[in-house]
């Protein structure tokens, strides 16, 4: 390809690790936000505070995505290069043609003063008071408690309209959405992926955007070989099927689409190929929010 399409892509792990598959080929153009962000109201909030709305308070900005607790607590020097890292990308998610955004969570963790924080911070901040109190003495942030934390289901009708807000803040410019998948597990996680799966995708068709659902990766490889620990981990693609993501990613960039990417022209007649039995044996041990 003679011209660079300049993608940014959002989500987790299984955003992340395909585009620095790609990237570490020589794939020009696509870059991955820098944090892990797992719902619509935290990416929405995340992509107007790089963007110079400061919308999210100096001092709580450790609090903002997947690991950026411990890694506050546990590197010098990391509160001031995650602030400096804010000012210099000012306007920066404005600079690009498309977006990949993963959206995998389905319930909001909020702060008593209103931000949305990562999944995780009631567990980290726990994990890292003595530290964390010691930062806040410094003044470098505002110590939170984990009582401070609330967890916070959200309707249907609320997920799709921080979506369509996020395809508005973005200039509607082209938007591949991609849901969790699904996977043989416990009921109630696959009952929660489902419906991820379910708002996703309305969600795409509702602003135009295309989506794709990372079970097609599953349903081809076998979850033995899609997932790590021989299937057993629910929340992590194997090198094979990171490779598959990877490649769905490019065709679309590329392309605008893959066979299994749903569009505007393939909504109504494409339909998700019916996931394996639950007959296979495998037991899971489920805590807190595994199904992340």
């Amino acid at each position: 390809m003679d011209r660079v399409i300049n993608t940014l892509a959002i989500g987790t792990c299984r955003v992340a690790g395909p585009c620095e598959n790609l990237t570490s080929n020589g794939f020009d153009g696509l870059e991955k936000f820098p944090h892990h962000l797992h719902y619509p109201s935290q990416i929405l909030q995340t992509l107007q505070h790089y963007d110079g709305h400061n919308v999210i308070p100096q001092k709580l900005l450790y609090l903002m995505s997947e690991d950026s607790i411990r890694k506050s607590a546990t590197r010098p020097g990391y509160i001031k290069s995650h602030a400096f890292e804010v000012r210099q990308r000012k306007g920066f998610t404005k600079q690009f043609d498309k977006y990949i955004i993963e959206l995998s969570g389905l319930h909001e963790l909020v702060h008593t003063s209103g931000m949305f924080v990562e999944y995780f911070a009631k567990r980290d901040l726990s994990e890292y008071s003595e530290r964390l109190q010691s930062l806040g003495a410094e003044g470098l942030i505002e110590y939170v408690y984990p009582k401070d934390i609330t967890a916070r289901q959200v309707a249907d009708d609320y997920f799709l309209s921080v979506m369509s807000d996020i395809s508005k803040f973005l200039h509607n410019k082209p938007i591949l959405w991609v849901s969790h998948f699904d996977a043989s597990a416990p009921a109630r996680v696959r009952e929660s992926r489902q419906r991820c799966i379910d708002l996703v995708r309305k969600g795409a068709q509702k602003t135009g955007g295309s989506f794709f659902d990372p079970t097609n990766v599953v349903n081809s490889l076998g979850q033995h070989k899609a997932l790590k620990e021989n299937g057993d981990d629910l929340a992590h693609f194997s090198d094979e099927a990171m490779s598959c993501l990877a490649e769905v990613y490019r065709s679309w960039i590329y392309t605008g689409g893959h066979r299994w990417i749903q569009n505007k022209k393939s909504y109504s007649r494409l339909l998700r190929k019916p996931m394996f039995h639950l007959s296979t044996g495998l037991l899971f041990a489920v805590t807190g929010y595994y199904f992340i």
